[in-house]
């Protein structure tokens, strides 16, 4: 990890294809990127670059599956009221494998920790984001 902070901190920032994979761990694909997204990393690639190269080295560094990273950051982005965050990671761990009850006790445990109604608006986001799913199956 350090090594690509220095690599890039000297000049040596991925082309675009070399973050795509970042991107599409982010978000599915650079086309289903909010315009704003794109715009951002085409102006600030080198921002971008080291971004998604802290997300790729965090991602290897334990155990966990992508599943459970994804159940985890859903617990965050639920606890920082961040709703675009929140639905992006219910459709990772979805795509993960995760099931609507994994998804919903993810929720419950956010409730001791941030309040009733993160948690609340958290049920909603998970719901919102399976019913839109099975509409576009």
């Amino acid at each position: 990890m350090v090594r690509f902070f220095l690599d890039h901190a000297a000049g040596e920032i991925p082309a675009r294809s070399a973050r795509e994979p970042i991107m599409q761990q982010s978000i599915g694909s650079r086309d289903a990127a909010p315009d704003t997204f794109k715009a951002f990393t085409d102006k600030y690639g080198e921002i971008a670059g080291l971004w998604e190269g802290l997300a790729q080295a965090v991602d290897k560094a334990g155990p966990l599956d992508t599943k459970m990273r994804e159940l985890v950051k859903l617990g965050i982005a639920v606890g920082q009221f961040h709703e675009t965050a929140a639905r992006s990671h219910i459709r990772r761990a979805v795509a993960a494998g995760a099931d609507r009850a994994e998804l919903e006790q993810v929720v419950l445990l956010s409730a001791t920790m941030c309040g009733l109604p993160r948690a609340v608006a958290g049920w909603q986001w998970i719901d919102e984001e399976l019913r839109r799913a099975a509409q576009t199956g």
